[in-house]
């Protein structure tokens, strides 16, 4: 095949980027309709095709320092989101499937620096959690979210741990933030 090349996140299957704009960002082999304006193509670190994406995505990724674009126009992604259920396996075994913040049977793994600030899915920026303190956590920092806890009267019995898996995380993880674009420079 040439040109871009996508992948359907339903099917697997693989299309040229304009045959799906002809199509209307429906799948060739499913009809699964993907997002309008579905044309920058995406490769993971490891070179796999994936699903496009829009510009505006795109350029999010590349603001927060997750991914970056070759001369084609394909925006290259530096991890490779093949690898997050070997990764995921890999936490739980190293965590003992125990959520760290309350000590729960945990059921998520949750970024101990956050994805919007430039977390990657990682093991080193990666720990157990339960669905309840994950989604309570959101994307409060680390020690704020340990205060917290605290503070209500439940402790986590593995704060030096978290502490110590924070500060990984921190020593190897850039953190970014999104840069908004729209507001007038000063």
């Amino acid at each position: 095949m040439t040109g871009s090349l996508g992948m359907c996140p339903r099917c697997k299957g693989y299309w040229r980027i304009r045959d799906l704009e002809t199509a209307n960002y429906a799948c060739l082999h499913c009809g699964y309709q993907l997002k309008l304006g579905s044309v920058t193509p995406v490769r993971s670190a490891r070179g796999k095709v994936l699903t496009p994406c829009t510009t505006e995505r795109a350029e999010k990724e590349v603001a927060a320092s997750r991914a970056y674009f070759d001369d084609a126009g394909t925006l290259w992604l530096y991890d490779a989101p093949e690898l997050n259920a070997r990764y995921r396996d890999i936490v739980f075994r190293r965590d003992h499937a125990t959520c760290l913040w309350c000590g729960q049977p945990a059921d998520t793994v949750d970024h101990i620096i956050p994805y919007s600030e430039g977390g990657v899915y990682h093991p080193v920026n990666l720990l157990c959690a339960c669905r309840h303190c994950n989604q309570r956590r959101q994307n409060e920092e680390a020690f704020r979210f340990l205060e917290i806890l605290a503070g209500c009267g439940t402790p986590s019995p593995y704060a030096d741990y978290v502490v110590e898996r924070y500060a990984l995380a921190c020593a190897i993880v850039p953190r970014v933030k999104h840069r908004r674009t729209d507001l007038p420079n000063e």
